[in-house]
């Protein structure tokens, strides 16, 4: 995949018709965070996880939410409260997560390769174009 390729495949082309090659365009991205596609019912952003760090215990109220890994570990941790993540998974290449809305969620990378993911949001749960280049950046 050429420079002009990657930059076109992590751009937000939503609510336009698109196909891309997900895993491609997930393993192309270093970003904490970017919205690929964005419509009016659905979000699909791309992750990279630094290693060490996680994606921030969080909760989605009215969304579900699913992600897959397409390299790298990490540890799952859900639960109904932020203080009782009653559930831990790891999770590696070609795991999926599934995370019911009103369900406190964390995602924290395990070992030296940063974990990279796509998730689907049902609702879209960030704005149109979002690029966090880090996890401290705003939306």
């Amino acid at each position: 995949m050429t420079e002009q390729e990657i930059d076109s495949t992590l751009t937000d082309h939503g609510p336009a018709p698109y196909v891309l090659d997900i895993e491609r365009a997930t393993e192309a991205n270093d970003d904490y965070r970017r919205t690929i596609w964005t419509g009016g019912r659905l979000q699909v952003t791309v992750m990279a996880i630094a290693p060490g760090d996680d994606i921030g215990l969080e909760v989605h109220q009215a969304v579900d939410q699913f992600l897959r890994v397409e390299s790298g570990q990490g540890k799952v941790q859900m639960g109904p409260a932020a203080g009782n993540l009653i559930h831990e998974w790891g999770a590696r290449d070609g795991d999926a997560i599934f995370v019911p809305a009103g369900t406190w969620h964390n995602v924290t990378a395990v070992g030296a390769v940063p974990p990279k993911l796509y998730s689907i949001y049902s609702p879209p749960e960030h704005p149109h174009g979002t690029v966090q280049t880090t996890k401290s950046d705003p939306e």
